[in-house]
């Protein structure tokens, strides 16, 4: 299971939602930098350690793994407050960041690979 990348934007001042955080997952290895897109969870509540309640914002450009500053289109701004690399497989995702760091569990009842945790809403933190 290949390590890929991931980072966590404070999204601020969006004209049409409150402040949240923005997860994006790069999807694959190998292919073009230029054509590599991220997937974008948008958090519904506050970010917490303990569980994720993410909704699926779909696909961005792999700049935002390293980009701070103005949105285009006056949608806000975006600071990055944690990056590392995460592991996916059909039963968990494993960050390896500073703020989302361990094994988060699908809530789910099927087993899920990775198109399907577009669809997923809540992230539980596997407790040791």
């Amino acid at each position: 299971m290949n390590s890929l990348r991931f980072a966590v934007l404070r999204h601020t001042n969006h004209p049409e939602s409150p402040d949240h955080y923005d997860i994006v997952l790069e999807e694959s290895l190998g292919q073009d930098p230029e054509q590599v897109v991220l997937m974008k969870f948008e958090t519904i509540a506050e970010l917490n350690q303990s569980g994720l309640a993410i909704k699926y914002g779909g696909k961005v450009k792999r700049r935002y793994l390293q980009y701070e500053g103005p949105m285009n289109g006056n949608m806000g701004d975006v600071r990055r407050v944690d990056e590392g690399t995460y592991r996916i497989n059909e039963s968990y995702v494993e960050f390896n960041g500073n703020i989302l760091n361990g094994i988060y569990l699908y809530q789910t009842e099927e087993k899920i690979n990775l198109t399907d945790i577009e669809r997923a809403s809540i992230l539980r933190k596997e407790s040791k």
